[in-house]
């Protein structure tokens, strides 16, 4: 909760920091496309043994 407010502030007093906040949650998506594809690879790795 505390994080939440802290993070409202910096919105409120500098709105420039939202592109700070958006720059590290492009990496949540990314996250999840790089596990998919991995998962992917590895199941395909273990139908050919």
């Amino acid at each position: 909760m505390c994080y939440f407010v802290i993070l409202v502030v910096n919105f409120v007093w500098d709105p420039s920091t939202v592109a700070g906040f958006i720059i590290p949650l492009t990496g949540i998506p990314a996250y999840y496309a790089f596990q998919a594809y991995y998962k992917k690879q590895d199941e395909k790795n273990a139908a050919k043994k």
